[in-house]
């Protein structure tokens, strides 16, 4: 949407047209938006920031402000410093625009930010007769309903829909509509029908305010489009996310949808970036996980024997390590009487709590099958590595996932697959070890090599009892009765 209302200005300014974020926060306390909002930035990449006051008490005062939700002052902070900024750009008079939410006296502040004018871009100073003409320095303001949440008794909207309806109905009678000459802006194609612009808007969502934009002549009907596209791009997988939680299955989903959008010539910088840097995080995230390939019908137990573990760039055979697997399941509950689940849980010092902690003997984990974290729609099961060193020194974790792809261990099979840190960061880091994990199914499963073994011998015994196999036998007896 902000490209999409910088449109004129770009090309105007070479591409040098950016936003401004507007906020009565201290400059200490906006330092983490430059991150968190750099997508508005655009493709320069450029952005603004209008902190609020300076000086040691002001500061103080207006961080109290903020700490306790008190935005009054702040609102009244936000409408000077939008006079300050708009003197520094005469010639951008009645184009600029305001977008704001109801939680942080934003409301107030955009109804005050309406009445302000200014001389006319290109308007000479009166000669003591005529004053200079002014115009409406804003084009139009428009403020986000916060939504808290729905609960039994309202919608969870801070101001209620009757509320908001009425008061867009006042303040658009206080505030009339501009004409299309008086709006600074181009006309939209096909406006005929839209002979007036209306100044004050109250949106959920950004694809609703595009939709009144456009219904209002502010934006046409194919930026309206590309807004919705990007929308709905904003509502898919976070690819980049699921990266850094060791996410495979959810990491192969975004990038899977991203590919699948039909708008990926319309990808801002940020989504560029992020499509680009999963992408190339995907084989890092695979080299964690252990791939099972689908166990046969008859399989009752499954069973994971660590054969080698390499820590610190040093190799220890299972038998010298002793590590212990302890099976978590991402978001479960610790198992009542587990014996390390108290320091496990300390260890971890995250939201995650232990649902099953299958252990047997050291380097090994025999767990009950059909086992419900692995065969679970959206589950994800990991399995912290824990050396008897004779305390509990947790190394890291793999994880375990069903994925009958290409490269999927099967039965009897041997898997490598590296160990990270226990906790997820901003960051893919570099795995803290690595081991060899030997797989196989219980309950009168057999390998590969079993199987074609198996599948030999029937193959011969049916040729045996075939005409032509007993007319080899016939053939083979002649010959040795002959010699």
């Amino acid at each position: 949407l902000h490209a999409e209302l910088r449109s004129g200005l770009h090309e105007e300014r070479g591409g040098l047209d950016y936003s401004v974020l507007l906020t009565a926060r201290p400059p200490f306390m906006v330092r983490s938006l430059v991150q968190k909002l750099r997508r508005l930035a655009g493709q320069t990449p450029r952005m603004s920031i209008l902190p609020g006051q300076g000086g040691t008490m002001e500061v103080a005062k207006s961080a109290l402000r903020v700490l306790a939700g008190n935005y009054t002052r702040l609102g009244t902070t936000k409408v000077a410093r939008v006079v300050e900024y708009a003197a520094l750009f005469p010639e951008i008079v009645g184009r600029f625009v305001f977008i704001g939410d109801d939680g942080q006296a934003d409301l107030e502040a955009s109804l005050q930010m309406l009445g302000l004018t200014a001389p006319a871009s290109g308007a000479q100073e009166g000669n003591g007769e005529v004053p200079a003409p002014e115009q409406f320095l804003l084009a139009f303001v428009a403020v986000h309903a916060v939504n808290l949440g729905a609960t039994d008794e309202d919608s969870g909207f801070v101001v209620p829909e009757r509320q908001r309806s009425e008061l867009v109905r006042r303040v658009r009678i206080k505030y009339s509509p501009l004409s299309v000459e008086r709006s600074q802006t181009d006309s939209v194609e096909g406006e005929a029908s839209v002979p007036l612009r209306h100044r004050f808007f109250y949106f959920e969502n950004y694809q609703d305010l595009a939709k009144q934009l456009c219904d209002a002549g502010w934006l046409n009907a194919e930026q309206e489009q590309a807004v919705e596209r990007a929308a709905k791009r904003d509502r898919l997988a976070d690819p980049l996310k699921a990266a850094m939680l060791y996410d495979l299955k959810a990491l192969r989903k975004a990038l899977n949808e991203w590919s699948m959008s039909p708008s990926q010539e319309e990808w801002d910088e940020a989504e560029l970036e992020n499509f680009s840097t999963a992408g190339l995080h995907l084989p890092s995230v695979l080299r964690t996980h252990v791939r099972l390939a689908l166990p046969p019908p008859e399989a009752r137990r499954l069973v994971l024997r660590v054969r080698d573990v390499k820590v610190a760039g040093q190799y220890f055979a299972a038998d010298t390590a002793k590590p212990r697997l302890l099976w978590k399941d991402l978001g479960g509950e610790a198992p009542i009487g587990h014996p390390h689940a108290r320091a496990l849980r300390a260890l971890t010092k995250g939201p995650n709590m232990w649902a099953t902690a299958w252990e047997s003997a050291p380097g090994e984990l025999s767990i009950p099958w059909p086992c419900d974290e692995v065969c679970r729609e959206g589950s994800r099961v990991a399995v912290d590595v824990v050396l008897d060193t004779g305390e509990i020194n947790q190394v890291g974790r793999f994880f375990v996932v069903l994925d009958d792809s290409a490269g999927a261990v099967r039965h009897g099979g041997v898997a490598e697959v590296d160990i990270v840190a226990s906790r997820s960061g901003p960051e893919i880091l570099p795995p803290v070890g690595e081991l060899h994990v030997y797989i196989s199914w219980e309950g009168n499963v057999k390998t590969p090599r079993e199987v074609l073994r198996s599948a030999t011998i029937a193959a011969s015994e049916t040729f045996v009892h075939s005409p032509a196999g007993v007319l080899s036998a016939a053939a083979f007896a002649a010959t040795g009765s002959f010699r």
